[in-house]
């Protein structure tokens, strides 16, 4: 039991003594930026890829379908 308690007391020091706000910088930034630069690359070539498709649709005389 004494040892349990110890290790309580120890895990509620440890929480209660660190910083509320996380670190500026961590080891996965580079990792994050890179998703985030995908994901806004992702959108682009969506919206490109529409207007094609819409252009290559209005030059046959077909109807431009939006929920493609």
């Amino acid at each position: 039991m004494g040892h349990i308690l110890t290790i309580v007391s120890i895990a509620v020091l440890l929480v209660g003594c660190g910083e509320g706000k996380p670190p500026e910088k961590t080891v996965f930034d580079p990792q994050v930026q890179a998703y985030k630069k995908a994901r806004q690359l992702e959108g682009k070539l969506a919206q490109e890829a529409q207007k094609q498709r819409e252009a290559v649709e209005a030059a046959e005389g077909r109807p431009v379908d939006a929920e493609r």
